[in-house]
């Protein structure tokens, strides 16, 4: 089913049970599933573009925790915290909870975006960078083992998106952290579902 036929029918789906996009939203991030199988996550992106949150929903979050975030990575010690979710996303598919869903990049397009966004590029860059700085330590260590194979996630990613716009080297890039704590293999799964978009 292409997107205009799925977006169809989560407008009948809204219509026959009389909701709102309210409704849908609530639902969504609830965890719920009034929507159904298949049209549940399409909800999200529905919801996320009705709303006019798009990279609005990272740029709100991190505006509260980047700053404890850089304090946590530079302290050396920034497990099991909520703020991985959107200060280091993954691509939609990888993600877990219903937190890193609603943080979920949607597209290597969106990952782009994100990169090209002043702000969001400039808060990403100077986490790497203080990742880079770190000595002594694996990416377990700092994050836990959820939360480093989260971190590499999020770098295959923004390393595909960095790749795909062709930029120009910068003095830290995804691929020097991939190198640094992840021994240079990328994520998988985060490499597959790029790959068949």
């Amino acid at each position: 089913m292409n997107l205009s036929k799925q977006v169809e029918s989560v407008a009948l789906t809204i219509k026959n049970r009389n909701l709102s996009i309210k409704d849908l939203v609530d639902a969504h991030i609830a965890g719920n599933g009034i929507m159904g199988a298949g049209l549940f996550e399409l909800s999200q992106t529905i919801s996320n573009h009705i709303l006019g949150e798009g990279l609005e929903r990272f740029r709100k979050a991190q505006r509260i925790e980047c700053a404890e975030a850089l304090y946590d990575i530079l302290s050396g010690n920034a497990k099991d915290k909520a703020y991985i979710s959107y200060i280091f996303p993954q691509i939609k598919g990888r993600a877990g909870s219903r937190l890193q869903k609603f943080y979920a990049v949607e597209y290597i397009e969106e990952a782009m975006d994100y990169l090209a966004d002043p702000e969001l590029s400039a808060n990403l860059i100077t986490l790497c960078g203080a990742l880079m700085s770190i000595e002594g330590k694996t990416a377990e260590q700092l994050f836990g083992i959820d939360g480093a194979a989260r971190v590499k996630a999020s770098m295959t990613l923004f390393s595909k998106a960095e790749h795909a716009l062709q930029l120009v080297e910068k003095s830290v890039t995804f691929d020097s952290i991939i190198d640094k704590y992840f021994d240079g293999k990328y994520c998988e799964l985060t490499n597959h579902i790029v790959s068949n978009y």
